[in-house]
């Protein structure tokens, strides 16, 4: 299938989409509860609005990751562009390494391989690692197959980077997981509710001194994705963890408000409360 033209896997992509929303009804409760949790100030009508667009991108997403699989590094820059890749090089060139954090959104998989395109350094992506060992080295391979970008799991995060701590390094990581409500995450006000975020991304960038950009990713047309860099801190040592990442948090409610239905509004993003709170 993932030889196919994309506009074909488009056409699997409706009829899937179909039976995802309207038969299975695919975490349905989830993504109404996620976005009128979000948008209070929005009437039903205009969530369905969201809602309906979201899906048609979730699947495209599934098919277009497909298609991925055997689509060649021209294929992607096509359909991707980075807006600003010269933000990545200023850093770079100078010897400083970056850690460039996302979120769920667009085609996160495309955009990881188009930044490492864009850098001619040595570039990583974080992952976390699957259960089943067959998917996990299918998609370990699927990730690295352009030779461009090399995955680490995260639990190998840092002391991979402590060792390679002297050569300019780029790290791409989708930095929007949900973590599991410890005392040690970080809370603030995110798209009106209390939400929690890891600390790991800017312990990461503290500790290794690394540069931080924030990746913003959305949807053009169906199958183009556009990527706009945005500097959240240029010295990790100067800050604190809690600025670096509120910085990106506000970065990425913005982005939210902006481009709702491209978001991972499945993802049960606030299933965690923090503790002394109903």
């Amino acid at each position: 299938m993932s030889f196919l033209p994309l506009s074909v896997l488009y056409l699997f992509s409706d009829i899937a989409r179909f039976f995802i929303y309207h038969v299975i009804r695919y975490r349905r409760e989830v993504v109404r509860r996620n976005l009128q949790n979000s948008f209070p100030e929005k009437d039903l009508k205009a969530i369905k609005q969201i809602e309906k667009k979201f899906y048609r991108n979730f699947v495209d997403v599934f098919f277009e990751i497909l298609k991925a699989m055997s689509i060649s590094k021209d294929y992607i820059t096509k359909h991707v562009r980075v807006k600003n890749p010269e933000l990545l090089e200023k850093y770079l060139d100078q010897g400083k390494s970056l850690l460039v954090v996302t979120s769920h959104s667009g085609n996160w998989e495309w955009i990881g391989n188009q930044i490492g395109f864009s850098s001619k350094h040595h570039n990583f992506g974080v992952y976390k690692r699957l259960r089943n060992p067959y998917f996990e080295e299918f998609t370990k391979k699927h990730r690295e197959r352009f030779g461009q970008l090399k995955t680490i799991e995260m639990n190998q995060v840092l002391r991979t980077l402590v060792r390679l701590k002297n050569q300019s390094n780029l790290v791409y990581m989708v930095a929007d997981q949900s973590p599991r409500g410890a005392e040690s995450d970080y809370w603030t006000i995110f798209l009106n509710q209390e939400t929690a975020f890891f600390r790991g991304m800017a312990k990461m960038a503290k500790a290794l001194d690394y540069a931080v950009i924030y990746a913003e990713s959305h949807r053009v047309r169906r199958g183009h994705y556009e990527v706009v860099l945005q500097e959240i801190v240029s010295d990790s040592k100067s800050i604190s963890e809690d600025e670096i990442i509120e910085r990106y948090a506000r970065y990425l409610e913005t982005f939210i408000r902006q481009y709702a239905d491209n978001w991972l509004w499945s993802h049960r993003r606030w299933k965690h409360k923090r503790k002394g709170l109903s």
